[in-house]
């Protein structure tokens, strides 16, 4: 699953314009991600891949299954975020009946390091991140290769300067990996490692 076709048109039209986004522009989107993850699980899948800039720690919260309140208002009021969230659900989600999760959870905060945590026992699925690191010319030579991608690749810097690395965040659940190496000797050691942590089975 690649997280930036959920991506509702408003995010697309910015990117594409090279206008990076905020914590509200990010709020629905996240929160669609997980639920799309869910549902899944719910077909029987034994679990699902999803490819993210999931940048900060709390949108890797968000992903985790923690419905958090996120930090930037981004010039809008709590009233007006609900409604972008609400306005941005896909037409199938508003028909479930978790709907009213989206609008609660799914906005910013009040201020910095108030986070309001509130766990939904039915919605719990372990979710562990790969995080691809290298240097901002590696980076940058990816994208500039990228084909037909809305996202101009002049915003790297921005979402590097929005990174919280997950390596200096003190998370659990977080896979280190190395871009300079092979792809092959990537998937290798991702694997080992999801062995490791009991997530997949030894073959």
């Amino acid at each position: 699953m690649d997280g930036d076709d959920l991506h509702p048109p408003a995010n697309v039209e910015k990117m594409s314009k090279g206008i990076p986004l905020t914590d509200a522009d990010r709020a629905p989107w996240l929160v669609r991600i997980r639920d799309q993850a869910h549902r899944s699980i719910e077909r029987g899948e034994r679990g699902a891949v999803v490819a993210c800039s999931a940048l900060k720690k709390s949108y890797r919260v968000v992903l985790r299954g923690d419905r958090i309140a996120l930090e930037e208002h981004g010039g809008q009021s709590d009233k007006d975020v609900l409604e972008t969230a609400r306005e941005h659900a896909p037409s199938d989600h508003k028909s479930q009946p978790h709907d009213a999760d989206v609008d609660r959870h799914a906005r910013p905060h009040a201020g910095p390091d108030t986070a309001i945590h509130e766990h939904i026992p039915s919605h719990r699925l372990r979710t562990i991140f790969v995080h691809p690191h290298g240097s901002r010319e590696i980076l940058m030579s990816r994208m500039e290769h990228r084909k037909g991608h809305y996202m101009k690749a002049s915003m790297l810097d921005s979402q590097l300067d929005t990174l919280e690395d997950p390596a200096t965040t003190g998370e659990d659940g977080v896979i280190q990996l190395e871009l300079e190496k092979p792809v092959d000797v990537q998937m290798q050691e991702v694997m080992e490692k999801l062995k490791q942590m009991g997530v997949v089975q030894a073959i």
